[in-house]
């Protein structure tokens, strides 16, 4: 896309999408509002990359965040999440994300059977999917309820249980590691509101 393409897009009535490749776009809004986005899959997603707005970011800077992304995807890694943690680390605090992290490498410092472990991981990846990327400080109870209920209403009921043992044991991590001052899972009495 020609940079005065960039320039010369008119809002129209709905918000409407002009492509550069390689997944960016130029998201013209109706009020005028131009906006650079990266469209991308991770973990068999399709999610979207906020890079800023046209002019303040040009169109070869948009190129060169989008190349940026795209390279932390290949590794595996979610650009959005990278963007997330470093903006937390630079504030001096740690995402719910990393709290599972540390939780998980502390359970397997010890010898477990590999469908525990499976186990384990899907738990923490349905959590940090849920609400991975948000400081711990600012994760609450009503995020797990919110994700609990997903699971209360497709009636996984363990599944659902085991997600509650799983958040608590994070959260428990991050107190701990004094990352929060609280466990926002704990003395929550999730008996009284889903399926025994």
């Amino acid at each position: 896309m020609p940079t005065a393409a960039c320039k010369n897009a008119k809002p129209k009535a709905t918000p409407y999408k002009k492509s550069d490749g390689g997944g960016l776009y130029l998201l013209v809004k109706p009020r005028g509002a131009k906006l650079w986005q990266l469209a991308y899959r991770h973990d068999g997603r399709q999610k979207t990359y906020s890079i800023g707005g046209y002019p303040i970011v040009p169109l070869a800077d948009a190129r060169t965040e989008r190349d940026k992304a795209k390279a932390l995807i290949v590794k595996g890694i979610d650009p959005v999440l990278a963007r997330q943690t470093a903006r937390t680390e630079r504030e001096g605090r740690k995402t719910f994300a990393e709290a599972a992290d540390g939780w998980r490498d502390l359970i397997n410092k010890k010898p477990r059977a590999d469908k525990t472990r499976d186990r384990d991981e899907r738990m923490i990846r349905y959590l940090t999917d849920a609400f991975g990327k948000k400081p711990c400080d600012e994760v609450e109870a009503c995020h797990l309820i919110d994700l609990l209920n997903n699971f209360e209403d497709a009636r996984s009921y363990e599944t659902r249980m085991r997600l509650q043992s799983a958040a608590l044991n994070i959260g428990g991590y991050a107190q701990g590691k004094q990352w929060i001052k609280h466990n926002p899972f704990l003395g929550v009495a999730y008996g009284k509101a889903f399926t025994q």
